[in-house]
Formats: C-alpha cells, structure tokens, sequence
C-alpha cells in the first residue's frame, strides 16, 4: 500500500520521465521510535485503569501498551510501572467529556546512543498525591538505559497552555558533563546582561491559593537555602544567581 502511495506523489510531483528504484526497506523494524505520547483510560467503559494507545477508531478506549513493539522495553517496563502504581491507588485518569479526573499522559523520551531515558507525567490538579514512592519505583527499575529525569507536568485548564511543571527527580550538573562530553568550552559571564523576574499564571478563578502558596514556598527555599542548592549543581558561584531582588527591563 505504501509503495503505491509513494509512486502515485512521485508521479504527480515529477514531470517526465523518471526511473523508480522502489521503496527502501528500514534497517529497523521493531523499537525505533524514541519518543513516545502515552494515554490514560479505560479498554472500555467503566473498565480498570489503562495506558497506552487508542484503539482504532476510537478516540475513548485505550489499550495497554506493556509490549509495544514500537519503542525499547525500557518504555514497556517504565509504562507499566506507573500503570500498577496507580492501579493500585485507584486514581481516576482525565474524563474528556465529564473533565474530571487526574491521569492525563505519559510521556517517554530515550536517547539512542546514549540510553538515557527522561519520564515525563502529565496530570491534572483536581486531586493531589505524593509521587515519590513512584520515584523511588522507577529508580529501582533494571534498564538497559538510564533514568536522568523525571517530570510531573500539571494541566488544570483544558489547553496544555495553562500549566507548570514540577521536577520531581533530576540528575544535575547537565551542563558541566555536556562540556566535558564533547569537549566544549562555553563562558558564562561575570556579570548578567539583565535581570529578568520569572511570572507564573494562576487562573483567576483559583480558590486553592497557589499563588500565596507557591511564594511562600519558594521564599523557604531562598531562606533555607534550598534555591541556592539547586542552582549549585548547574552552575558555579550560585548566590549571584539569587540577585532578583531589582529587575532591569
């Protein structure tokens, strides 16, 4: 069918003559795809939890992908660790219809050549959980590759526009092992350009107090020197990273 479909553009693309060598088989047939966009549902109505792909024709049902032949079996074991975590919790996923619900998406990204492996878990805000036994699960998990990351991104508005993001595990110091992977030399200033403040958007009709919530945190963090901390992984001399108190615009 594809082969067809491919000398019907190319008939219709070429003007005259031209010779066609066929269609060239992939090296690769099984686990090729490096990126990957999991759903969360039902296979069918008020079904057990599932995550993985929609079933054909369908954009409701969703079929578990714990040996999908798309990705490596890295994805598969990642997938269905967080399926049975929260299989076994009884978490509601994200009703498109109702918009109710938490679970929204799983996504995996997996470098080829280097196998590291970045989790990333979309949900919504209407029901909290502390993710860090799920943390310490997917750690614990025996890969081929290697975990670097894990993220919690939280979509409280149906645009995937209205949302923030929480790093729930990340192996730091990113930018010092790039330099010394490949030999780059990269020259961070003494001085900053400017001084740019950070905004985040709460939706005005918030009850929650995130906003007052969310300031008190992270002037903990400054006070307690958690901020200074982070920032120490990445980046030598921190504190001056934490002059935000006058913004130049």
């Amino acid at each position: 069918m594809k082969k067809a479909q491919i000398h019907a553009m190319m008939d219709a693309a070429v003007d005259g003559d031209y010779i066609w060598e066929g269609v060239k088989e992939s090296p690769v047939r099984e686990a090729y795809r490096n990126k990957m966009e999991f759903s969360f549902g039902d296979e069918f109505k008020d079904g057990p939890l599932s995550l993985g792909l929609h079933k054909k024709g369908s954009t409701y049902d969703v079929l578990t992908a714990g040996d999908c032949q798309l990705v490596h079996e890295d994805m598969d074991k990642i997938l269905l660790c967080v399926l049975n975590y929260f299989k076994e919790r009884n978490v509601s996923y994200y009703k498109k219809m109702q918009h109710v619900g938490y679970l929204r998406h799983l996504l995996l990204r997996r470098g080829d050549t280097t196998g590291e492996i970045l989790v990333n878990l979309v949900t919504t805000t209407q029901e909290e959980y502390d993710l860090t036994p799920l943390v310490e699960e997917l750690l614990a998990l025996e890969l081929e590759g290697k975990i670097v990351g894990i993220l919690h991104i939280l979509n409280y508005s149906l645009s995937i526009k209205n949302s923030c993001l929480i790093t729930l595990h990340d192996i730091g110091q990113r930018i010092i092992q790039y330099m010394k992977d490949y030999d780059a030399n990269f020259r961070i200033l003494e001085e900053p350009l400017m001084k740019v403040g950070v905004g985040v958007a709460f939706s005005k009709n918030d009850k929650r107090d995130l906003c007052e919530k969310l300031d008190k945190t992270l002037k903990e963090m400054r006070k307690d020197g958690t901020s200074k901390k982070i920032i120490g992984k990445y980046l030598s001399d921190p504190e001056k990273y934490l002059e935000v108190d006058d913004f130049a615009y």
